[in-house]
């Protein structure tokens, strides 16, 4: 079966830290403008085999070793699963809410509801995850609705494929979900802890604090009632992370209900060292709007951004780009009024 997929987004702004490159003698918030991005539309083509997942792909020299040891012995087992669609979920990790979400649960949606219109049947899909998942993965799954098999071995059965997890355009009906009743406020911020945090986080808190905004550590939630939280935010700051990925579960603007407020707005504050828009063009799909604002940058930030020969290995989990970073008052303030 073949689908297509495409999306739109309308031009936009960045507040960057003030610098005496917006003016040598009075350093000055940079105003960067980021112009309209319009997505090709992309081919989605999603398949069924009768067939076996293979073993749960090896990352690690040591997992490699050991698979190799089970092949000689003929210790590898094989799951039968033969009157279950399957989609195998161990080609990512399964630690990250982001990439559950993004790369997995969406396709998986998608899948399952393409199935069952064109079986003229409800159709459910069992996702495999590594034998020792993450309690995370666990959780999300079963929020869902979607059953698991935990295990590294082989798993047979009705194997599902999707050619690509670019599906945006899916979100808003795959999405909206019964996730039950709670109160949220209409203004949320979303800071992180540790790695990528705000140094001067307390400022920040406090400045929005004052302007109306409820802070939430999503640490101390469950998946659920982190797309609860995020589900009816009118407006949403948050440090970019994994958290961003519950934005996807937001309906204001696509209730009928809120139609009159328009669509989330979404602030997005940046490490200067850890740029990437993909929220942005989540924002369209949810009939919002999107900007951004990023932080102080500092010799060592640029240093190894851009002037060292990354090759191949530029990684998020690598060295300055998880080191906390200032960011500036004036320029959140000028981005929420923006």
């Amino acid at each position: 079966m073949l689908f297509r997929s495409g999306f739109a987004a309308e031009p936009s702004m960045m507040f960057a830290y003030p610098t005496r490159l917006a003016d040598l003698y009075t350093p000055d918030v940079e105003r960067i403008y980021l112009p309209g991005h319009n997505s090709a539309d992309v081919d989605v083509t999603i398949s069924v085999r009768t067939g076996d997942t293979g073993p749960r792909p090896a990352r690690s020299l040591k997992l490699k070793a050991y698979q190799g040891v089970q092949k000689v012995m003929g210790l590898i087992s094989t799951l039968d699963c033969k009157d279950k669609f399957i989609f195998d979920c161990r080609f990512d990790t399964d630690k990250n809410i982001a990439h559950v979400i993004d790369h997995t649960i969406l396709p998986v949606l998608f899948a399952q509801k393409t199935l069952s219109e064109h079986l003229g049947e409800e159709v459910e899909i069992h996702v495999v995850l590594r034998e020792k998942a993450s309690n995370l993965a666990r959780r999300v799954y079963e929020a869902v609705g979607i059953p698991a098999i935990y295990t590294d071995d082989n798993v047979t059965g009705k194997i599902v494929d999707v050619s690509t997890n670019e599906l945006y355009s899916t979100i808003p009906e795959l999405f909206n979900l019964d996730l039950g009743d709670q109160d949220s406020p209409d203004l949320i911020f979303v800071p992180r802890r540790g790695d990528r945090s705000i140094i001067n986080n307390d400022e920040i808190t406090n400045f929005l604090e004052q302007k109306g905004f409820v802070t939430y550590y999503f640490e101390k939630f469950t998946p659920r009632e982190q797309w609860k939280i995020m589900r009816h935010a009118k407006v949403i700051v948050i440090v970019h992370g994994a958290a961003s990925a519950h934005m996807s579960f937001n309906r204001v603007g696509l209730d009928r209900c809120t139609e009159a407020f328009g669509g989330v707005k979404i602030l997005e504050i940046f490490s200067p060292a850890f740029v990437l828009r993909g929220r942005r063009y989540l924002a369209p799909i949810l009939n919002g709007k999107w900007c951004a604002v990023r932080g102080q940058v500092t010799p060592e930030f640029l240093n190894n951004i851009d002037f060292k020969d990354w090759g191949n290995e530029l990684s998020p989990l690598l060295g300055p780009i998880k080191k906390p970073f200032k960011v500036d008052v004036n320029s959140v303030a000028m981005a929420l009024e923006y």
